[in-house]
């Protein structure tokens, strides 16, 4: 998979936008039998809702730290742009991604932040220990967020 996602993207010459494209009918390959076994189509329309079912909800699945954790290294591992700013067999990237468990796991909490930008609270609608903030629901606050995809790192 990793091998297939490097040559789209270099196919590309390092276009995000054109990699986007490239990237999906692969993913598509790994994601479509993974989410049908949970109900969804075989699809981009099943990628797509399971992707939904993620953020739905009054609690949502990505606001319970290990599951937003795992979620972003997914997204990680499927991107070679985030991946050439902190190389996945790196010293660096062991130890920062074993550091970044142990936090979830130990605090509850995770902030997602890349190489070169600033802390950003992946899940806006959380409070200070991890938990939902009171009332929110769905992505509350998402809007006012700056993101590392909308930041001028990427």
């Amino acid at each position: 998979f990793q091998a297939v996602l490097w040559q789209k993207w270099h196919d590309c010459r390092y276009d995000p936008d054109k990699f986007a494209v490239a990237r999906f009918p692969v993913a598509l390959s790994v994601q479509g039998p993974i989410v049908a076994k949970y109900g969804f189509q075989n699809s981009a329309k099943g990628i797509l809702d399971s992707i939904v079912a993620f953020w739905a909800g009054e609690v949502p699945l990505n606001a319970y730290p290990e599951i937003g954790f795992k979620n972003d290294m997914m997204h990680y591992l499927s991107d070679p742009a985030k991946q050439t700013l902190l190389p996945l067999g790196s010293e660096d990237f062991a130890t920062e991604f074993t550091k970044r468990l142990t936090e979830v796991r130990m605090s509850g909490r995770y902030v997602l932040d890349y190489p070169g930008s600033k802390p950003w609270d992946a899940r806006p609608y959380m409070g200070d220990h991890g938990e939902p903030a009171a009332g929110a629901s769905k992505l509350e606050g998402a809007a006012g967020a700056e993101s590392p995809e909308s930041s001028d790192s990427w």
